[in-house]
């Protein structure tokens, strides 16, 4: 076999050993790699998909909160109206408001209404008025004989009477959510807005003519001894007997000094809240529900029925809620059903569970193995009334995206092997085109000198220089060997000219030929030597070939990883943007379209949840969208919140407003509370890093929450700044240029 075929063969065989050594590891570690992020994808769109439902169910809970705190606090303002001066002072005597029926009977009462000659009761039959306090037969027969009892009773008529601009105001206010505000009081006295029909309520059921308001629910439920701690509450959802739609009631004890006096209240129609539940929407297959204090189910689409009721009965009077209010039938029966029936006495221990979690008021989340499958349940509580709110993901639509995401790993896999296999391809090809070409380049000049060495053995002296441009070691050899042939060419020549003289001359030119063949073998050994040395450089090539690449396959796992990224441009570029990931602290700014009010919305409820009894208000007003970095600007928007929540530790309520507009083409956004504030003389100190204005160890930080916001808003070409009153509160701002 020829020189240069050896040297291809050689270097051939040596490229492919490793190459193939190589495909067989990478096929198994790009293996590997595929099930391990398959593995990992899964997990990993399980757990965002877990954190999701836990803010999703966090945001809602929060949302419905509110709605229920401003019937809260429109309650607590009827009940501090009530008992601290607006409705104290007794009497509208000699108003046009109590000459409404000044010939009609109503002996000591008020004439904002009449004693109805036929039902004995006293009210506003022919509505002559916006509304009329109302009292029953019994009572008015009852101060026909008690002077006493007499003057109480139209001193609390004009007290109901003085609610009704109040009562109207909510009445409007809540339109549309809102079935009644009400007062009714120990001694028998009631009115309520919008005002009842008192023909038409007695014309439909003659017997609350002798109806005592004063035994009804509310009056027990808050007197001294079931509340002595006078709070106000909400009742636990009811079916109103007249109306037959579901309600729930905010309620609020009366007191005329330490005297118990009575109740005041707004009853809710159920389905403006279990409306806001049943909308949430979660995935394509979850839902929401709601529970009351005793584990009551009050609202949850249809398709969650069949997972979280067990009973037949159960199941039939959920069913009844999908229908419209007028189409729906409750029999005592089903009302005994509904209530008695709570998710704590669930079968299942895991939704047992997951109940008595929610009835404590907790927030959190769990896998629950329901009729419908596995599936995950996050919880949240409702403070305001003591509700519960959660939502359900079935397990399987996840697994469903896990399953997506792992055919498209699996995919890539393939697809990086594929040109894996094709570089490599490639790499052997251009090896063995490689040693083609040096065996040409070495066989090349060693061809001319074998030819040399055997004309000089013909005897022929006529050999060819080498070609002019060539300074390597061969040329040397060659142009050596034609010295030698011409100086050979001239010894034989003189040898033939003196052949015929003496025999000493022949002997002495004998012994000169000899000493020029030793010459030449001389000679021919130092070509030999000097042509093994370029051949060992060449084995030295191979050599290093093999030895740096059995070096490489004998490292770890990461070292062969990256002899496979050197061999495949696709797995360089996975590994540069995995790398520019762990690197977004300091990519360059990035610039869109933020909704501040929603992220302002999201950050006020996440900092809600760590609160722990504080009573904060954080509102968020409507503010115009930013233009900029997402991330930089929640940033901004949590040390802000976040500062105005700390600094406002020592008040009992916390009121912080976040809001934004539009300002000579900038975008304005500013956080004011009713903290302790700072002396604006030290205003230039605040947006400095490690500053602190505050050296109360009360309020926790180092001095770089401001220093961060001020940066963040220069970097986005806007600027911060503050302004306060010591002990009065403080309002910061930070305006970032308007975007296109």
């Amino acid at each position: 076999m020829k020189l240069a075929h050896r040297i291809t063969l050689l270097l051939g065989l040596v490229s492919l050993a490793p190459i193939a050594l190589l495909w067989a590891l990478a096929a198994r570690s790009i293996d590997d790699v595929r099930e391990r992020a398959a593995r990992e994808s899964a997990s990993i769109l399980v757990e965002a998909e877990r954190v999701s439902l836990e803010r999703l169910t966090q945001e809602a809970a929060f949302g419905i909160d509110a709605f229920c705190e401003k019937y809260h606090g429109d309650v607590a303002a009827l009940k501090e109206y009530y008992e601290t001066g607006g409705v104290a002072a007794a009497g509208l005597a000699g108003g046009a408001e109590d000459r409404l029926y000044p010939d009609r009977p109503h002996p000591g009462l008020p004439g904002y209404g009449y004693v109805h000659p036929e039902h004995g009761m006293y009210g506003d039959f022919e509505r002559r008025g916006a509304t009329c306090a109302y009292l029953r037969k019994s009572v008015v027969a009852r101060t026909l004989t008690d002077p006493a009892l007499r003057a109480g009773i139209a001193d609390s008529l004009h007290r109901a009477k003085r609610l009704e601009p109040a009562f109207r105001a909510l009445t409007h206010k809540h339109a549309g959510t809102l079935d009644l505000v009400w007062i009714v009081l120990e001694d028998g006295v009631a009115n309520v807005c919008p005002p009842y029909d008192l023909n038409a309520m007695i014309a439909k059921d003659p017997t609350i003519v002798d109806l005592n308001e004063s035994e009804n629910v509310y009056i027990k439920y808050l007197n001294p001894k079931n509340n002595p701690e006078r709070r106000i509450r909400w009742l636990p959802p009811y079916l109103d007997p007249f109306k037959k739609v579901w309600m729930t009631s905010c309620i609020a004890p009366l007191y005329v000094g330490e005297r118990f006096a009575g109740a005041v209240g707004m009853d809710l129609l159920l389905a403006t809240i279990t409306e806001r539940i049943q909308a949430k929407r979660v995935g394509s297959a979850g839902y929401a529900f709601l529970l009351d204090p005793k584990g009551t189910l009050l609202a949850l689409p249809e398709r969650a029925v069949a997972d979280l009721a067990w009973e037949e009965p159960h199941r039939a009077c959920l069913r009844e809620l999908f229908k419209p209010s007028a189409e729906q039938v409750w029999t005592p029966e089903k009302v005994e059903v509904m209530t008695r029936v709570g998710l704590g006495a669930a079968p299942q221990p895991a939704l047992a569970a997951v109940a008595a979690q929610m009835l404590a008021q907790k927030v959190g989340g769990a896998r629950v193995d329901l009729p419908g499958g596995e599936t995950m349940i996050a919880y949240a509580p409702i403070r305001t009334p003591g509700w519960s709110v959660g939502m359900a993901l079935p397990l399987a639509e996840v697994t469903a995206a896990a399953r997506r995401a792992e055919e498209t790993v699996r995919g890539g896999a393939a697809a990086i092997l594929g040109h894996f296999t094709s570089a490599f391809l490639i790499v052997l090809a251009v090896c063995i085109g490689l040693g083609m070409l040096i065996g040409r380049q070495i066989t090349r000049p060693v061809r001319a000198l074998i030819d040399a060495t055997r004309r000089i053995s013909a005897g022929r002296r006529d050999l060819p220089a080498p070609p002019p441009g060539r300074h390597d070691e061969f040329s040397e050899i060659e142009r050596s060997l034609a010295e030698m042939a011409a100086l050979l060419e001239r010894d034989e020549a003189r040898i033939r000219e003196h052949a015929a003289t003496l025999e000493q001359r022949v002997a002495e030119r004998t012994r000169e030929l000899e000493a020029t063949n030793q010459e030449l073998a001389s000679f021919s050994y130092s070509v030999s030597h000097d042509l093994r040395a370029p051949l060992h450089a060449v084995s030295a090539i191979a050599q290093f070939l093999m030895e740096d690449h059995s070096s490489r396959l004998d490292e770890a796992g990461k070292e062969q990883l990256r002899v496979i990224r050197n061999g495949i441009g696709q797995m360089i570029r996975l590994v540069d943007d995995l790398l520019a990931l762990s690197r977004l602290g300091r990519k360059e700014l990035t610039r869109e379209a933020v909704d501040m009010k929603t992220l302002a919305e999201t950050v006020a409820a996440e900092l809600s949840q760590g609160l722990g009894g504080r009573r904060v208000s954080i509102e968020v007003r409507d503010a115009p969208p930013a233009y900029g970095d997402p991330g930089l600007l929640r940033q901004v928007v949590v040390n802000l919140l976040a500062n105005a929540v700390k600094f406002t530790l020592p008040r009992s309520a916390a009121i912080i407003v976040f809001g934004g507009r539009v300002v000579d083409g900038e975008c304005v956004y500013s956080v004011q509370d009713n903290g302790v504030g700072f002396d604006m003389s030290d205003a230039g100190r605040l947006f400095r890093p490690f500053e602190r204005l505050h050296a109360d160890p009360l309020f926790e930080g180092n001095g770089v929450g401001l220093a961060i916001v001020e940066r963040v808003a220069r970097r986005h070409g806007g600027r911060a700044w503050a302004r306060s009153v010591v002990d009065a509160g403080a309002e910061f701002f930070f305006a970032v240029p308007r975007g296109e």
